[in-house]
């Protein structure tokens, strides 16, 4: 994490920073610089001797122009995304063409249907879970589809719903 500068009321220049980590980090390094033993560091900032210990050691080998840029947090944003924004923009186009352009019958997409079409066009892997985020994002919602049996036949539920369960039944 870089530090910006800011003006004291004495008119020098001195960092803002922005972690309590990082400011309880160079306060050892401040003290240590002022020959403290690291006992009395760890009971003056309310930490532990072995954590003063790794500080010291971390700066210890450093010309004392660097010390301070051992000890500040870097921020690491996690892995870097394998999904480019171009694959993402083709993913929503997909998603917009429907499920009947890929032959799927219907007009709705499932997430397994989805990332096998994704895989096939764009030979692009995605998880469902990461799937279902980006729509979300986007303003997609996830409706479950009408399930309705292969088998069915109207005509035949319109007359048992007049009342045809006699029909139905043998022997009548």
């Amino acid at each position: 994490m870089k530090s910006t500068i800011a003006r004291a009321s004495s008119g020098s220049v001195r960092p803002v920073h922005r972690d309590w980590r990082e400011m309880r980090r160079l306060r050892v390094l401040a003290l240590f610089r002022k020959q403290w033993p690291q006992i009395k560091i760890a009971e003056a900032l309310g930490i532990t001797k072995g954590y003063v210990s790794q500080l010291v050691k971390r700066f210890r080998d450093v010309p004392e122009a660097e010390q301070a840029d051992t000890l500040r947090i870097e921020n690491h944003a996690g892995r870097k995304a394998r999904i480019t924004p171009e694959q993402t923009r083709a993913i929503l186009s997909l998603v917009d063409g429907g499920a009947e352009a890929f032959g799927f019958p219907g007009n709705a997409w499932t997430l397994k249907k989805l990332c096998q079409t994704i895989q096939q066009e764009l030979d692009v892997t995605v998880g469902k879970s990461w799937l279902s985020a980006l729509l979300h994002q986007r303003g997609y919602s996830c409706q479950k589809p009408e399930t309705r049996a292969v088998e069915r036949n109207d005509f035949a539920a319109a007359g048992f719903k007049g009342g045809g369960w006699a029909a139905l039944k043998r022997g009548h």
